[in-house]
């Protein structure tokens, strides 16, 4: 009697585990690129720059218009050079905030599959377990543990779906686009899975050389120098003229907000290597992590093909397995982000602000 109340119970869970099939929801295919194109698009802070822009062209044609007095000519010009820089450099955080939540995106998406994956399995238990004691295989002891186990897989499961909700709402609004538009997929992954990095002074000479913020304080302390130069050759009395005193001192605090730039970008920098630096070795310890669990895999597969394993038993495995690659992508993820911003900082920046 034992033996067939076994035959049926591995007949009936043969169905339900050939019926427990996961169907994706239908969506749109998520492209970081196109996202990126209307996210700078749809940027008011570009907006913005761009109004500064053609109000400093047209002081500039106004300026150089018939013979105006002064210097409004070099200081519209100036300013053009100013609000050019600051420009690529708020595209540049434009991009680096999308590329963020795209990683963001990425790594939801894969925590809402392995939930849903860990979910279904612990519904096949659940429901193998409710077979056995109908069978009187188990006692409910037995079952009502499996059974608190299953509706812990569908807290986490329904907690991972909000998740996720939450970050494709985020990404849509960053944007620009429909708050309500859903992706089941994405176009490409951001991973870097074997970093080529700069040595640290690279980056520091290339960010004191490139930054909007070092590029528009010279071309500032050129300005005022230029200014300068028309009060000393006025004929006015140095020392005593007030033309003179101020035209000095705007030379000087010009020169003193580019030595204080050059600090601070220099300790953004280290600041943002010894990030790199961390994300690497993080990313180091969890390669090691996913080869000992894919050898686990693929130990569990073989015995599983070879009918020494339950299906069931085989999933626990892949879960397992998935979790350690997901969290290796992941890291692999944060280093190119980090990366990324490094990269950024050591050219015309993400988020220069005007000093002057």
């Amino acid at each position: 009697m034992k033996k067939v109340k076994l035959i049926c119970m591995s007949a009936v869970m043969a169905l339900m585990l050939s019926s427990t099939t996961f169907v994706q929801a239908a969506g749109n295919t998520l492209d970081i690129d196109n996202a990126i194109n209307k996210a700078i698009e749809n940027s008011y802070q570009i907006k913005n720059i761009d109004i500064s822009i053609e109000k400093a062209k047209n002081d500039y044609k106004e300026a150089t218009r018939g013979s105006s007095g002064g210097n409004a000519d070099i200081e519209a010009k100036y300013s053009i050079y100013q609000y050019t820089n600051l420009k690529e450099a708020a595209k540049n955080s434009v991009k680096f905030n999308l590329y963020n939540q795209y990683a963001a995106f990425i790594n939801a998406k894969e925590a809402l599959d392995l939930e849903t994956q860990k979910f279904q399995n612990a519904e096949a238990k659940y429901k193998r377990a409710q077979l056995q004691l109908s069978l009187g295989l188990i006692g409910k002891p037995d079952l009502k543990g499996i059974e608190q186990s299953y509706y812990n897989e569908k807290s986490q499961l329904d907690k991972a779906k909000r998740a996720f909700d939450s970050v494709t709402k985020n990404i849509n609004q960053l944007s620009g686009s429909n708050i309500g538009d859903t992706y089941n997929s994405f176009a490409k992954d951001i991973v870097e899975e074997k970093p080529i990095i700069k040595n640290y002074d690279e980056y520091v000479n290339d960010a004191l050389k490139y930054r909007a913020e070092i590029l528009n304080d010279n071309e500032n302390i050129k300005v005022k120098k230029l200014e300068f130069d028309s009060v000393r050759s006025s004929g006015n009395p140095y020392v005593t003229s007030p033309e003179y005193v101020v035209g000095k001192f705007a030379v000087t605090s010009a020169e003193n907000q580019l030595e204080t730039d050059k600090i601070d970008i220099s300790i953004e920098i280290n600041g943002l290597y010894n990030d790199l630096q961390s994300k690497v070795q993080k990313l180091q310890s969890l390669t090691t992590n996913y080869n000992a669990e894919k050898k686990k895999y693929n130990e569990a597969l073989q015995r599983y093909n070879l009918g020494m394993i339950s299906k069931i038993d085989f999933e626990d495995s892949l879960s397992s397995f998935k979790g350690a690659e997901d969290s290796l992508k992941s890291a692999q993820r944060d280093v190119y982000l980090s990366k990324l911003k490094l990269e950024y900082a050591s050219g015309i920046g993400t988020g220069a602000q005007s000093s002057n």
